[in-house]
């Protein structure tokens, strides 16, 4: 029982006298001797708790242990599963983006997460058939992947850091060459030490479908005389693709075949391929800079569907009567159309629906080849050309007249495809795309009411699909108004995206008419 005492002192501010700080010592003492077992009591506690918080620990691991038992992905048939593993091998693109080779990238990482994933990714040799070799890559994964694969697909990057001395990609190719016979693909940028190798692939590569060949001037120029003869038995050749600005040299593989062809070359080598590839449904052509046009014979094409030129004095030499796609390169200097190209587009108006224009082409120039292919239902501009135009520059007050004609140009374009105007012009076009390769500026409000003019409900277009693919420098963005009027154009029913990633010939390659295998 509380003394009286204590209990007046506790409840009052009544000031404590000397005989009470004996009683006040003594309850103190009392309760601290009560706080001590407490203590006591729960450090007892708190241990029993730890132990039982481990033991359920470890059972939540041991049940999450028997959970994965029953996941569907252990169910999975081992041919689904190697199926998925298929899919997520890189592409070139990928790799090229994440500086090749790198044991954290399938099919390497796939045999490092369990014995039935080793076990299935080791059986699958397409996933080891993809061969990328720089400077990083070991001659014993080479060996393994050789070991695994069934057909392969050898693709050699001497470029990739070539102030060292590629000896590494030397050794491996002088090993993949003793297994040429099992090549599928063959990509390779060309060094003087890999150009030694190559003529031992002669009447060793009789399943090779896909070749690529490019010559770097900085590290490889070819004498006139040269002549790449070592592919003549390449019979199931069927996709080339060659850049060589140099000197024309003399190319022989069997080319009656070739469905795809992607070359940049001086005229005279296109003129020797393009001859003897009847077979041809796809073609890039491109003539480096400076390129004088003599007029030739037409080259027959019966079944090529896709083309890209860079030069439309290119067309001159084509008979192409089923061409159903075409992308014209146009600079900024191209005032006028080559001389027959009106002939061109008058045979393949018929047949063509997909038309792109890539470069700085004027507005004139761009109107009369719109106007010349009327039925046309698709169209890609790609804007490229205008490196010079810098926006960023604080300490330049000033842009020469050209720069500041390149810069008008992307809206140029845009006011020909604007149905207020002119109704027309590709009265049937249902997808439209617009891509900056470089940073010159977009008027966007010039762009959405092209858009808007094309959707209207009054005209019955059938504009569906607008993309838009802006450098990752694009100087301007849309203002909140214009990016309101997008926000309706969609709700209205118009498929639009815009991104400013900058990877445009990523998503618009194809009509370049480039390969998406190297």
């Amino acid at each position: 029982m509380q003394d009286p005492r204590l209990h007046s002192l506790l409840y009052s501010n009544e000031p404590p006298e000397s005989p009470d700080a004996p009683a006040i010592q003594s309850a103190m003492s009392d309760i601290d001797q009560r706080i001590s077992a407490l203590d006591l009591e729960i450090s007892g506690l708190q241990s029993r708790l730890g132990e039982l918080q481990e033991a359920r620990s470890a059972l939540i691991r041991s049940r999450e242990q028997y959970k994965v038992i029953l996941s569907p992905l252990r169910r999975l048939p081992t041919e689904t599963l190697g199926e998925i593993f298929v899919q997520t091998i890189p592409s070139m693109r990928d790799l090229d983006k994440w500086n090749g080779f790198g044991m954290n990238q399938s099919p390497w990482v796939l045999t490092h997460v369990c014995s039935r994933w080793r076990e299935i990714a080791i059986s699958l040799p397409s996933l080891w058939s993809l061969i990328y070799v720089d400077q990083r890559y070991p001659l014993a994964a080479a060996e393994t992947q050789v070991q695994r694969a069934k057909t392969l697909r050898v693709h050699i990057h001497g470029r990739i850091g070539y102030d060292l001395e590629p000896i590494s990609e030397t050794r491996i190719l002088e090993y993949l060459i003793s297994h040429s016979a099992r090549w599928e693909e063959f990509s390779i940028e060309m060094t003087d030490d890999f150009d030694i190798l190559l003529p031992t692939l002669r009447d060793q590569v009789p399943l090779l479908r896909r070749l690529s060949l490019e010559w770097d001037e900085d590290l490889y120029i070819a004498d006139p005389e040269d002549s790449i003869d070592y592919f003549e038995t390449a019979t199931s050749l069927v996709d080339l693709r060659l850049r060589h600005r140099g000197n024309p040299i003399s190319f022989s593989p069997p080319l009656q075949q070739l469905t795809r062809y992607h070359v940049d070359a001086p005229w005279e080598t296109h003129q020797q391929i393009l001859s003897v590839s009847p077979a041809l449904v796809e073609a890039h052509i491109s003539v480096a800079h400076g390129w004088e046009w003599s007029g030739t014979e037409k080259i027959e094409l019966r079944h090529l569907q896709c083309l890209y030129v860079s030069w439309t004095e290119i067309v001159q030499s084509l008979h192409v009567p089923v061409l159903e796609q075409v992308t014209f390169h146009l600079c900024s200097t191209d005032n006028e159309l080559s001389l027959g190209f009106d002939e061109f587009m008058a045979v393949t108006s018929v047949t063509v629906r997909r038309l792109g224009l890539r470069g700085l082409p004027q507005a004139d120039v761009a109107q009369a080849i719109m106007d010349g292919y009327p039925s046309v239902t698709e169209l890609a501009i790609l804007i490229s050309g205008g490196d010079d135009y810098h926006f960023d520059d604080e300490d330049s007050n000033e842009v020469d007249s050209e720069t500041e004609e390149h810069a008008l140009i992307p809206d140029s374009l845009i006011s020909l495809l604007d149905f207020s105007f002119s109704r027309d012009r590709l009265p049937h076009l249902t997808h439209l795309h617009l891509a900056f390769e470089d940073e010159l500026p977009l008027d966007y409000e010039v762009y959405a009411g092209m858009l808007g003019s094309r959707w209207t409900d009054d005209h019955h277009l059938a504009l569906r699909v607008a993309t838009l693919q802006m450098s990752s420098w694009a100087p301007h963005k849309p203002s909140p108004d214009v990016r309101h009027k997008f926000d309706v154009l969609r709700r209205s029913g118009l498929y639009f995206s815009m991104d400013y990633d900058g990877h445009v010939l990523d998503r618009l390659g194809s009509w370049l008419c480039q390969p998406t295998w190297c």
